[in-house]
């Protein structure tokens, strides 16, 4: 066995090879670490060459190490594996294991991990150091990262702490100060909950300083804060553009993008108007056709004879012909059944000569043929590769104006688990809500025509994936096709780059499932979720296994999805997932768009999903609390608003209509056209029909009573404008011959309309009255005012228990009269407190 030490303490060794990525940067820091030691490289090594020997050295090599642990007085340690190749994409991929502080626990441990580390590594070369960490039982622990991911700008942070004993899980982004702030010893002492937010804090501006981003897992045990791992982030991609690989490979092949038949007349092959079977696929492409929409020159291949001859592994010599003939630009053959719409059939990737067509061709054949499908019942569609910068998805509803649109970088099928951008735009209001995120990597085609992941790089991960002329044109061209079918749909369409020649915006395909509303949360939480990741088959079995074998425990599990690009249209995978899901009640976290396929399968499957990051629509609430007509909710409701009304008592009515028509008397008030003034006065009416209907009466009696009182008192016919009066005193009244002259023609001219007084609704003796009211946060008055072309606001601040402060602000038809909490206002440099000393 090597001679090398295998043990080493903290700060022992810089050396990345032998004490792996974790232990490397933790150096410089172990002031603010629980007491570790390292466990070199070597002894991995050593164990890869001979695991038996290893096995029985390890437990006399442990023995004064564990004296060591048991002497500090932990009981437990954790274990933790520290790759040297490892980066920050790899968080949380190899087990870190908690054990009791003894030598067989630990040792046990030990090769568990290194188990555990061969299966997931296996010929990759990689080597495991370990880390072995005294056990500090957690309050609260967490995350505390600045990746690329969590903001655009280095100095924004994301903090997740984790409640130990609830499990409750709080998560609050801040804007750290970048200022000359260094690590002392006082920052580990922290003996309550609003200190370790301090610390958290600060500990987020000292690594701002730092040129690099970090990912840093802390815990707060209710005495210290402890750093327990230190990620950082290295920079990602190439920032080159999507498609680049693909063009130029297409430059230097000295091939050209196809652009539809060029007038050539195919042999067997049928077009969108010879084709006589209602394939889906086809029906998507004659629905863009008659809605005037640009689409892509397809070519189907749907006679039973030359299938026939596929599933016997033939090749029909016109077919042959007419396969030279289109091979001369790369290809992209899929697949299209007769039964119910379905997505993720089969596809090529990206075919470049006539071999592999008639590969793909005769495989797919015998495929479908072997699940029951006869040579009449799926076709197969060719078109030239298209190839896009970026792709979306739409949805949108009949007779609504608002359409959704997820977006992302390259290919469509990035939509499926990849983070992307959100959009819903109000066509008819112009209103655009959106949620930009970072597109840390996409799907792109690589020089051979085929998917793979790629990372964005710095230049377009954080940028917004779609112009607003595009999320315009595919919200207009989503309206026009949803209004056609009356049905509501999603739709995908490529966004193509300018270099392929073809239409900026081209839609591809429909599909007329509705989302599903049930089954779904959302989550802010990137980090404390303790989820699976799930990318590729092997991991979902994995996964499976290890949930079957913990059947008996009531533990609630949970998986994150990003299938890779070789499985990303698998979609039996994904059926499976979702029943094994739906039967173990595990949740699913999700990056990709919720107007997806697999998202739509996991859901209507009864899987809960929760969607990352999600959009949020701050819409605002119109608040009214007032009595309205009859029918005024459902025409709301009509418009795709939410409602909230109820119905009042007849006691509350009768009080709500003597308010109401003074409300209306208003609005009738302020009518500026006769036509309007007319309007005003039928709400009137309505309002006293409303009146009698209450008190069970009919208006016939408010008829009789107001002619009575016209009859005594006259009518408003003529125009009388009462001035003043005034009682006469005796001698006054007893004049000979003197008569009082009723009407002054000298004064009409002094009469202006406007001049009428205001309307008083409550007396005040003095601004404590306000004090009664300030439970509610505001409330308005209606009013007549004198200067309603002017809107006016003042404050008051009244001093009680605290500081609170009325806003008045004299509108047109109301005064609205707001309660403000000291910390609305403190701030307003604008605002001259009256209490200051």
């Amino acid at each position: 066995m090597n001679s090398k030490k295998f043990f080493l303490n903290p700060n022992e060794s810089d050396d990345l090879d032998r004490i792996g990525t974790k232990a490397f940067n933790l150096l410089g820091y172990t002031d603010f670490t629980p007491n570790y030691f390292v466990v070199s490289s070597e002894l991995y090594q050593n164990w890869q060459i001979d695991e038996v020997l290893v096995s029985r050295s390890l437990s006399s090599q442990l023995t004064s190490l564990v004296a060591q642990i048991q002497r500090r007085g932990a009981r437990a340690v954790i274990v933790r594996s520290s790759c040297t190749d490892e980066t920050i994409k790899d968080r949380g991929k190899f087990l870190s294991l908690k054990c009791d502080a003894n030598v067989d626990s630990i040792k046990d441990t030990i090769i568990s991990i290194y188990e555990d580390f061969v299966a997931k590594t296996e010929q990759s070369g990689s080597v495991l150091a370990l880390i072995i960490q005294d056990y500090k039982p957690p309050k609260l622990q967490g995350h505390l990262s600045n990746e690329r991911r969590v903001g655009k700008e280095k100095d924004t942070w994301k903090i997740e702490k984790e409640n130990v004993s609830s499990e409750n899980i709080e998560v609050a982004t801040i804007k750290a100060e970048n200022k000359k702030t260094e690590l002392d010893l006082s920052l580990r002492s922290c003996l309550n909950a609003h200190t370790l937010t301090k610390h958290l804090e600060l500990t987020a501006s000292i690594f701002t300083q730092l040129k690099d981003r970090f990912h840093l897992e802390w815990l707060w045990d209710g005495v210290n804060f402890w750093l327990l791992q230190i990620d950082i982030e290295k920079a990602q991609g190439d920032n080159s553009k999507p498609g680049s690989e693909w063009f130029k490979s297409l430059k230097s092949k000295k091939l050209r993008l196809g652009k539809g038949n060029d007038g050539w007349t195919p042999e067997v092959f049928e077009s969108l108007g010879t084709s006589s079977t209602e394939w889906h696929k086809i029906e998507c492409l004659r629905t863009f056709s008659k809605c005037d929409l640009d689409f892509w020159d397809i070519f189907i291949l749907e006679n039973e004879f030359i299938i026939e001859k596929l599933i016997s592994g033939e090749i029909d010599i016109q077919l042959s012909s007419d396969l030279r003939r289109l091979i001369q630009s790369p290809i992209t053959i899929r697949t299209d059944k007769k039964s119910e719409q379905e997505v993720l059939l089969p596809r090529s990737d990206t075919i470049f000569n006539f071999d592999e067509a008639v590969e793909f061709l005769i495989k797919t054949s015998k495929e479908l043929a072997s699940k029951g499908l006869k040579s009449g019942q799926f076709c197969f569609l060719i078109h030239h590769f298209v190839i896009s910068r970026a792709g979306a998805l739409a949805f949108s509803k009949p007779n609504i104006d608002k359409v959704r649109i997820d977006s992302t970088w390259g290919i469509v099928e990035g939509l499926y688990y990849h983070p992307h951008d959100s959009f819903e735009l109000d066509v008819r209001k112009n209103k655009l809500h959106k949620k930009i995120r970072c597109k840390y990597k996409y799907i792109d085609v690589n020089e051979k025509g085929g998917w793979y992941s790629k990372k964005s790089g710095e230049v377009i991960d954080w940028r917004q994936s779609l112009t607003k002329r595009q999320i315009e044109k595919i919200a207009e061209q989503t309206r026009r096709i949803v209004e056609f079918l009356n049905k509501p749909a999603t739709v995908m369409f490529f966004v193509n780059d300018s270099r392929s020649s073809l239409p900026e915006v081209l839609p591809w395909y429909y599909s007329i499932d509705e989302i599903p509303e049930k089954k779904t949360n959302s989550t802010e939480i990137f980090f404390s979720d303790k989820s699976e990741l799930i990318e590729t088959k092997s991991d979902f079995d994995g996964f499976k296994s290890f949930v079957e074998g913990k059947q008996q425990e009531s533990k609630k599990f949970k998986i994150r999805l990003n299938l890779g690009t070789e499985i990303i249209r698998d979609i039996q995978l994904i059926e499976d997932i979702s029943s094994f899901c739906v039967d173990h009640n595990i949740v699913v976290d999700i990056e990709g768009s919720i107007l997806s396929h697999p998202y739509y399968v996991l859901s209507s499957n009864g899987v809960q999903v929760n969607c990352i990051d999600p959009l949020e629509l701050n819409y605002n609430q119109r608040e009214f609390y007032k009595l309205v007509r009859d029918e005024i909710p459902v025409i709301i409701q009509s418009n795709d608003e939410s409602v909230r009304a109820v119905n009042v008592s007849p006691e509350i009515l009768i009080q709500m209509l003597r308010e109401k028509v003074v409300e209306e008397a208003l609005e009738m008030y302020w009518s500026e056209r006769n036509d309007e003034l007319i309007e005003e006065a039928a709400d009137v009416l309505e309002v006293l029909l409303g009146i009698c209907r209450s008190f069970g009466i009919e208006f016939s009696e408010i008829m009789d009573i107001a002619k009575k009182k016209k009859e005594r008192r006259g009518g408003f016919d003529k125009g009388v404008f009462l001035i003043a009066s005034k009682e006469n005193s005796l001698f006054e009244v007893v004049k000979d011959g003197s008569k009082n002259k009723l009407f002054s023609h000298s004064d009409s001219h002094q009469i202006d309309a406007k001049q009428s007084r205001i309307i008083k609704f409550f007396k005040s003796d003095g601004i404590e009255n306000f004090k009664s009211l300030t439970e509610v946060s505001s409330f308005k008055l209606p009013y007549v005012n004198n200067y309603a072309s002017k809107s006016h606001s003042f404050r008051y601040l009244l001093k009680d228990d605290d500081y609170k402060t009325v806003l008045v602000e004299y509108g047109e038809k109301d005064i609205s009269i707001k309660f403000e909490n000291e910390n609305d206002w403190k701030n307003d440099s604008d605002q001259l407190n009256v209490f200051d000393s």
